[in-house]
């Protein structure tokens, strides 16, 4: 059951977005010897790198799996707070907030389970390392993560170590993963509620090459973009979530498994669990298809790796366009549908290069993605590529991804979601309250229809005002829409039903 993304009534709503999280996809966390981890009644610390911050109402709440455990876990305690930004590492700002789940302090998790926590007032800022305790009843020789973390985890030498700011207790451990710690949501405005991009991807997504600070992922790029954008207004409008896996091998299972149809209505695991359960999820960027195509046979030709890559694809955007959000927090009876894009595949890189037809194929799914899903398409490709063929020089690192890679990719990101180049605006949410969506793509009106930002270029240029009751807003009475798209309903469009085949109003 997915944790709803609105709780309370009255003054006491509350509106929820995903900020972080961390999909698992492995059983064992591994030490980097190879060994398995094991943990006997001590405390773990794990930092969270968050994308948007808390509002005025500063509420937090922990998400916590045992998705891929094979047997129950209990946590005696559990703790939140923000990261002490100067001393870094375990050291808490300030004393932590403990965790309820259900009012009890501790809490224990089914094989294949997973819980929410109860909300708790902490105030996180944009981007601001949230560190989230947990000790660990008893003895455990298998706890099921996230591999390829590229976070640091810190262990206690003591047991009950939650309520510690300082990192004295604290070591870091060798971990290669990230235990139990899936998700975080934060509150947000409940007159402009937002929602949250989620990452589902492969090698590019997850970061498998990168720094092992837990600070330099997709999400972790696209968020810095976001608030370095010159069009913006320095802030992260919405949550930007990483739901990638290392999928060096097929067994994470990114791309379904065709069967009786390449178009399927139902959300399977795991883009049931790893997508749609992310908190307020709006928009879906698929990044994956590279180790289909590195693992295809080296008998089949391209066409045929070229195709299960492709139906799959294919399968996924069915998959997610037959899943239309609750909006009845906004107006009784709305709902919107998930905005969704495809990444093109980068050129392998030299410590997995492919064959000869592996080459082909890729070139051929790219090619399929441009012609059948304009609108949806983000060219990560041509982002890391000036010849097509091979990824730039200067974007790796012994043969590997590096931070310059992934900001090419955040950077082309911000390109191809720019109005008039994509069918629907990221997390696009349009609130009866102040008559214009949300995004942060480029500006958004005040409640007034003034521009508040001094950044919407009609403004600077033409002095002009919007009206969120306006002609072209989605407030406006059927009688008063335009037949030809005015300059403010840049803003405040009603997203198409099939976003794989509407293309936008372009600015009057």
């Amino acid at each position: 059951m997915r944790p709803t993304t609105v709780t309370g009534s009255g003054s006491s709503t509350r509106h929820w977005v995903g900020t972080w999280t961390s999909v698992q996809d492995t059983a064992k966390v591994q030490l980097s010897s190879g060994s398995p981890a094991t943990v006997n009644g001590q405390t773990l610390r794990i930092p969270a790198h968050v994308s948007i911050g808390t509002d005025d109402s500063n509420g937090v709440r922990i998400h916590l799996s045992n998705a891929m455990g094979a047997t129950p876990v209990t946590f005696d305690a559990a703790s939140v707070a923000v990261q002490d930004p100067t001393a870094g590492g375990a050291t808490a700002a300030a004393a932590p907030t403990p965790l309820t789940f259900g009012g009890s302090a501790s809490v224990t998790i089914p094989a294949g389970g997973d819980v929410t926590s109860d909300q708790v007032t902490l105030p996180v800022a944009q981007q601001a390392t949230v560190l989230v305790s947990l000790q660990v009843h008893g003895s455990m020789s298998a706890m099921p993560d996230h591999a390829m973390a590229q976070t640091p985890v810190w262990i206690s030498n003591t047991a009950n170590s939650t309520a510690d700011a300082p990192a004295t207790n604290y070591t870091q451990t060798t971990y290669t993963g990230l235990p139990y710690l899936s998700g975080i949501d934060v509150t947000t405005p409940a007159t402009a509620p937002t929602g949250s991009l989620v990452l589902y991807g492969d090698q590019s997504v997850n970061g498998d090459t990168a720094p092992a600070d837990g600070q330099h992922h997709l999400n972790d790029a696209i968020t810095k973009a976001l608030v370095a954008d010159l069009n913006g207004d320095n802030s992260v409008d919405y949550g930007v979530l990483n739901a990638g896996t290392n999928s060096s091998s097929l067994s994470n299972n990114l791309l379904p498994q065709i069967t009786n149809s390449t178009t399927p209505t139902n959300a399977l695991n795991p883009l049931d669990r790893n997508v749609l359960a992310q908190g307020n999820v709006r928009t879906v960027l698929i990044s994956t298809g590279t180790a289909d195509l590195l693992n295809c046979p080296s008998t089949s030709d391209a066409d045929t790796c070229a195709t299960h890559v492709e139906n799959g694809l294919a399968s996924l955007n069915s998959q997610l366009n037959s899943y239309y959000t609750d909006d009845s927090q906004i107006s009784d009876g709305q709902n919107s549908p998930l905005a969704i894009y495809f990444a093109t595949i980068p050129p392998f890189t030299a410590a997995h290069s492919g064959t000869t037809a592996q080459e082909a194929a890729r070139k051929e799914v790219n090619d399929y993605l441009r012609n059948n899903f304009q609108g949806q398409v983000i060219d990560f490709a041509a982002a890391v590529s000036t010849d097509g063929t091979t990824v730039d020089a200067a974007d790796l690192i012994n043969g590997n991804p590096s931070d310059t890679y992934y900001a090419a990719l955040a950077s082309e990101y911000l390109k191809d979601t720019a109005p008039n180049t994509v069918s629907i605006a990221p997390n696009l949410i349009v609130p009866l309250t102040t008559g214009s969506d949300t995004p942060a793509d480029d500006w958004e009106a005040a409640t007034d229809g003034t521009d508040s930002n001094g950044d919407n270029p009609f403004t600077t240029v033409g002095s002009a005002t919007f009206s969120s009751d306006g002609p072209g807003a989605v407030n406006a009475a059927p009688a008063q829409r335009p037949s030809t798209a005015t300059p403010d309903s840049l803003r405040a469009t009603t997203p198409p039903s099939t976003p794989s085949t509407t293309t936008p109003s372009p600015p009057g």
